[in-house]
This record gives C-alpha cells, structure tokens and sequence, in this order.
C-alpha cells in the first residue's frame, strides 16, 4: 500500500471509467483557465484606464507588459523597449510597450 493513501489529499475513485475522469478534469481546467483569462483581462483593461495623456507610469507598464518591475528595468536598460524620461521620472508610450511585445513574443 502506497504511504501517501492515508494523506489528507488522497483520492479514491470507483466506479468511474476513465472517460468520466477525463470530462471532470477538462471541466475544472477550462473553469480555472476561464478565472485566469478573466483577471488578465481585468488587469489589461485597469492598465488602459490608468493612463494619462497616453502613456504608462513603470508601474501600468510592467502590468500591461506582464512582467515585474525589475524585468521592466532590466528590459529597458538592455534596449528591448523604449522609455521616455521627464525629469527623473520614467514613462513608456502605448507604442513602446506595442513594439516591445513584437520584439519579445516573436522570437
């Protein structure tokens, strides 16, 4: 007998062919994959609110990019997007963040 049978996570399935387990498993992955989808487009469209005057704080860029700050950072400073600087602060354009997609998700 298997250690893990007495664990709080075990599963014993009977009378069910693997068919059955099959659909219940697409089910619940569709359901999670559909939640996912969801709160990505919820955070792609809070992104779209946030700017102003067209363009993107580091933070809204990061979150319409996908990515940390820190892969933010590193991105520009290696060239793989543009940033426009006013005084100290750093600001990307819809333009940017459109091209740097291209130059990333198309290698």
């Amino acid at each position: 007998m298997d250690a893990n049978f007495l664990s709080p996570n075990a599963l014993i399935v009977q009378s069910c062919t693997m068919n059955d387990i099959e659909k219940v498993i697409e089910k619940v992955t569709s359901r999670l994959l559909d939640e996912k989808l969801e709160r990505m487009c919820a955070t792609l469209q809070s992104a779209d609110e946030a700017t102003e005057n067209g363009i993107y704080k580091r933070k809204d860029a990061a979150r319409k990019l996908g990515v940390s700050l820190v892969t933010l950072d590193a991105w520009t400073k290696a060239g793989l997007i543009n940033c426009r600087h006013v005084g100290c602060r750093v600001y990307y354009t819809p333009k940017d963040i459109e091209e740097a997609l291209k130059k990333n998700y198309n290698r």
